[in-house]
């Protein structure tokens, strides 16, 4: 260390803490039936970064959402995502992974952080489900959300005379 005060940050994450590619094989293999992605990431080693980085409620962007790991890990831990994958990827990969964590998936760290608890008590509001259920409908073409009515601008009422 200099005479500035600055200190290096230093840490090691062990593999038994945070996953490892092997892990993230059996994740995907376990969700999937199959291997999809030749390059998955652990949803340990996503929970450390999340919760280091960010709080319940955040709002977390992977603009190349892959399998969609860091968005189900996002979504598991409380944090809003917004996610960005090209073509029909979105659709064949990304939302049928995050269907089955809106569906109570019990895989990568929902036992750690109680998801199955989670979404009884989600499950238990009707329209909220209802909601979200939707908006899954809607990511394969696009968005999240489903499309926004614009409403027309409505003609002013006809003013007496006077007024």
């Amino acid at each position: 260390m200099d005479s500035s005060g600055d200190v290096v940050p230093r840490s090691i994450w062990l593999h038994e803490d945070t996953g490892h590619n092997q892990e993230a094989m059996l994740e995907g293999l376990t969700l999937f039936g199959e291997i999809r992605f030749g390059t998955p990431k652990p949803e340990r080693l996503l929970q450390r970064m999340l919760h280091i980085a960010t709080h319940p409620g955040d709002l977390i962007l992977d603009s190349f959402l892959g399998l969609g790991t860091t968005a189900a890990v996002a979504h598991k831990m409380g944090r809003r995502w917004i996610g960005i994958e090209m073509g029909e990827h979105a659709a064949t990969h990304c939302l049928p992974r995050l269907q089955q964590v809106i569906d109570g998936e019990q895989g990568g760290i929902s036992k750690a952080v109680n998801w199955l608890q989670h979404i009884q008590k989600f499950k238990s509001v009707p329209a909220r489900a209802a909601r979200l259920a939707r908006c899954a409908g809607h990511a394969g073409r696009g968005g999240g959300r489903p499309p926004r009515r614009i409403a027309r601008p409505r003609r002013p009422a006809a003013l007496e005379p006077g007024e």
